[in-house]
């Protein structure tokens, strides 16, 4: 006779367990070793099974419309694309879908399914009535020989209109105030450019928002600037390798970037004592060669009064006559990273487009007070420049790579409040060095100069005008 188990409570196991113990495994495997195997191997198989619906498109959501609707999306596939919220959809596979789709990835549409026009062309057919013999759409439908169904016949064939927009991030339709101007434009080209927008369609949008600004924006400029984005110029290996080192700066600068000052003799020294106009005019040079330095071998100049965009020499060193253009009404620019890729003086521009040079004052004397609490001398490491329209700071630093100035320059003015703005205040040269294509770099308009739209001449603020009393140092 067999034995009887005692009563009591039976014990429970899960699915696992019973697993392990029907196997084979049983006698020479840890249970906690099996079941951590079991849901390591169910782990794995999970996310095998969603990585190859990411591959393959089975996490977009089915978009299934009805007539009138319609939607917005970031084509990223051939049928596939995402909204403005993220959301991820499968459109149908529709002719109208997939021809406009195709070689567009990164452009913007707007899918609307319409409704049928006419009757439908059918491919046995001519596109005539059918004759009585031949009307496969209303003779009568076999049954299925297995299932015994009729057939539903072919399935109807959608029709979508597929329009090219513009993508959310850039659908402006208000004015662009003076300080944004130059940047918003040069954004919404590059944008349209990248959404597959052709040439004449960007100069038109481009044109359209450089009309809306206030005051509008010069159109030969916005001409130059469609031009340049589809007809780049071709980078030399030189300005190459330069970018190249200024993108490895900028993974340096992600840690602490230390600037040290540099002492320049005051202005007013170099000028005593000078005997003539030539004299004085050859120490002022003197004084800005010592002071800013930057590239040697190439300046900029300004066109004429309403349209001051610089335009850059093609190998021309600054020098006594070309400073004395300058003083009398042509204004010229320094190019401020030289050819080893440093800088010498960083520029704070704060500007006064949309408020009061007053209030621009206000954060002049906050920048200020916090150089000199850093130990910088006013005449000495830095001057304020009152330029017509707003303020520059030169700050004359030891030579160190651009992208670590820029970024210095930023944190400081972080660490103050005061974020970088376009519109009203930035760090020359920016945190990314900004060197462009031509590898020319940030520019900076000479000081002294007359301003190219206004007429109005730039001079350098005394002492008391930027700091308070007691910090005065004279």
């Amino acid at each position: 006779m067999g034995q009887v188990k005692e009563a009591g409570a039976r014990p429970t196991f899960s699915r696992l367990h019973r697993l392990r113990n029907n196997s084979v495994i049983s006698d020479f495997v840890p249970l906690d070793a099996f079941v951590g195997a079991v849901q390591r191997a169910r782990a794995n198989h999970l996310e095998s099974k969603r990585d190859w619906r990411r591959r393959s498109g089975k996490d977009f959501v089915r978009w299934r419309p009805e007539v009138g609707e319609s939607i917005d999306v970031l084509c990223v596939g051939t049928n596939y694309g995402i909204d403005a919220e993220g959301r991820k959809w499968r459109l149908p596979q529709a002719k109208d879908i997939l021809n406009a789709f195709k070689g567009q990835k990164g452009a913007w549409f707007r899918v609307t399914r319409v409704e049928t026009e006419g009757k439908e062309r059918h491919p046995y057919n001519d596109g005539k009535a059918p004759s009585a013999e031949n009307n496969k759409s209303t003779r009568v439908m076999r049954p299925h020989r297995r299932t015994g169904r009729k057939s539903p016949g072919r399935p109807a064939r959608l029709r979508f209109a597929v329009e090219h927009i513009v993508g959310p991030e850039i659908a402006w339709s208000t004015p662009v105030d003076e300080g944004r101007r130059d940047a918003t434009i040069f954004r919404l080209i590059v944008k349209l450019h990248l959404e597959r927008f052709s040439e004449e369609e960007v100069l038109e949008r481009a044109l359209d928002l450089a009309r809306r600004c206030s005051p509008p924006f010069d159109e030969d400029e916005v001409r130059s600037k469609v031009k340049r984005v589809f007809h780049p110029e071709p980078m030399t290996p030189e300005v190459k390798a330069r970018i190249e080192a200024q993108r490895a700066a900028k993974r340096e600068a992600r840690g602490p970037v230390e600037v040290q000052f540099r002492d320049v003799r005051p202005l007013e020294d170099y000028l005593r004592g000078a005997q003539s106009a030539e004299e004085s005019l050859v120490r002022l040079w003197g004084w800005l060669e010592t002071a800013f330095r930057g590239r040697p071998d190439r300046y900029a100049y300004y066109v004429a009064y309403g349209k001051s965009h610089p335009r850059p020499t093609k190998t021309a060193a600054f020098t006594p006559p070309v400073l004395l253009d300058h003083l009398t009404g042509s204004a010229k620019g320094l190019y401020l990273v030289d050819l080893n890729g440093t800088v010498s003086v960083l520029v704070f521009d704060i500007d006064a487009h949309v408020r009061t040079k007053d209030r621009a004052l206000v954060e002049v004397r906050r920048i200020c007070d916090a150089l000199h609490q850093l130990g910088a001398a006013y005449e000495r490491n830095f001057v304020v420049e009152d330029s017509g329209n707003g303020f520059h700071i030169f700050l004359f630093i030891q030579p160190i790579v651009s992208v670590h100035a820029g970024v210095w320059g930023k944190r400081m003015l972080d660490a103050l409040g005061l974020g970088i703005d376009p519109q009203y205040r930035s760090v020359l040269p920016p945190p990314t060095g900004g060197l462009g294509t031509k590898g020319l770099g940030p520019l900076i308009r000479l000081p002294l100069g007359l301003h190219p739209k206004t007429g109005t001449r730039s001079r350098f603020l005394a002492a008391e005008e930027v700091l308070s009393g007691e910090r005065v140092l004279r």
